[in-house]
């Protein structure tokens, strides 16, 4: 059973045959009901499964920078930031020929935005701390950088918002692995990115490479 709201032109809610009607985001939708399928999938369909399941995993187990990192993507195309990086990341950062998928870190996204990217970063491990540098002149004014890290396996994270201004040219991202199980050689993954504290304009992210540690 449905129910009308606003009377016979206005939007309903539940199910009317094979129809049903809710809300998303504040904006009245329908869909049809899913036919049962008979036919076994495709490869391609396969692959799209796969990819889908990558970047699944990434993104939440990334989830609370992501959050920050496409959320004026996420309002400009009136989706969640999690499906604005997948619909994103999904596309343009998996590499491979189905069942060999992997995630393309150089590709990867972690944040999407107008704002002037970070110019030639680097970073180094020393002593359980992540040296970023960049160049400074290039920085535009009232800008705080972003740092995002995690080893490749994503068992330790650590990210850091917006602690240090753009035209400082290096920041430190705390990334301590002396007390955890890792083996001598444990592969981290790192991004930059700048956001605007005024206005929350944010930039793409840069890869800033893989170290092993």
């Amino acid at each position: 059973m449905a129910i009308i709201k606003n009377g016979i032109n206005g939007s309903f809610f539940g199910k009317v045959g094979s129809v049903i009607g809710y809300e998303w985001r504040g904006i009245p939708v329908m869909r049809g009901l899913p036919k049962k399928r008979t036919s076994p999938p495709s490869e391609k369909e396969l692959a799209n499964r796969e990819r889908m399941r990558i970047m699944q995993k990434f993104l939440q187990d990334s989830k609370n920078f992501i959050d920050l990192g496409f959320q004026l993507e996420a309002k400009a195309r009136n989706m969640s930031a999690f499906n604005a990086a997948m619909s994103y990341n999904k596309k343009y950062a998996i590499t491979g020929s189905y069942p060999d998928l992997k995630i393309d870190y150089e590709k990867l996204l972690v944040s999407k935005g107008l704002l002037i990217t970070p110019t030639n970063p680097s970073v180094a491990y020393v002593e359980g701390t992540l040296h970023f540098k960049w160049d400074a002149v290039a920085a535009p004014t009232k800008v705080r950088t972003l740092l995002f890290a995690f080893t490749e396996d994503r068992e330790y994270m650590n990210a850091s918002y917006g602690l240090v201004y753009g035209d400082s040219g290096e920041d430190l991202l705390e990334f301590d692995l002396s007390e955890s199980n890792y083996p001598n050689a444990v592969k981290i993954h790192s991004y930059i990115a700048f956001i605007n504290v005024m206005n929350d304009a944010i930039s793409n992210s840069v890869y800033c490479g893989v170290i092993e540690s």
